[in-house]
């Protein structure tokens, strides 16, 4: 069963049945994240590293997509080595 929380942040999202606005939904993102809804966190964390809706933060989208993914939501997971690789290859360039 989909938390009302979360449907209501994806609906803010995605402009669905109501207007679209990214600050509403970041806010219900972090209501159900907080309640520990992995997908919530996930959205959280993903809404954080690319500044939608919330200052872009790139620590905190890595501590909000790591809850995701130590509840094994598989998004956060792949998220997460994405930016494992993308630090690797820009320490490779900085260094080399």
């Amino acid at each position: 069963m989909l938390p009302h929380k979360l449907f209501l942040g994806s609906c803010y999202y995605n402009g669905y049945l109501v207007e679209e606005n990214y600050t509403k939904a970041a806010e219900w993102f972090r209501k159900a994240a907080e309640q520990g809804y992995n997908v919530a966190q996930h959205n959280l964390g993903s809404v954080y590293y690319i500044g939608q809706g919330v200052e872009k933060n790139h620590t905190k989208a890595v501590e909000w997509l790591r809850k995701a993914a130590e509840q094994g939501n598989e998004d956060a997971i792949d998220a997460l080595k994405s930016l494992d690789k993308y630090n690797t290859l820009l320490s490779i360039r900085i260094t080399s």
